[in-house]
């Protein structure tokens, strides 16, 4: 892959948004000075946290509608007993497939 860069860049030309990304770690890491290495971090902090509440916003107002729903559907949410055989009638199963396979044969 080859891309050349001109001296009047613009990220806003045709370019993917993963090149974009690429270029600007480039930049962030190796290329800007101390100042704005700290305004691009704390930059990028706060998008992030702003994501978070956003996601977190999303996610909560979903979870209490589908509560809601489920309890609109009148769900049954009562446990299930699960009953455990015991290690006789387990092996006596297993005897009886064996010999139902043989029987089939």
């Amino acid at each position: 892959y080859y891309y050349e860069i001109q001296d009047d860049f613009n990220l806003d030309s045709n370019m993917l948004v993963e090149t974009k990304a690429i270029l600007f770690n480039i930049f962030r890491d190796y290329l800007c000075t101390e100042e704005q290495k700290k305004k691009i971090i704390e930059m990028q902090k706060e998008e992030r946290i702003e994501n978070e509440i956003k996601k977190g916003q999303k996610f909560s107002n979903d979870v209490f509608a589908r509560k809601d729903k489920i309890v609109e559907n009148n769900v049954n949410t009562e446990l299930v007993e699960i009953k455990k055989e015991s290690i006789s009638i387990k092996i006596w199963n297993f005897i009886k497939q064996i010999l139902r396979k043989i029987k089939r044969k």
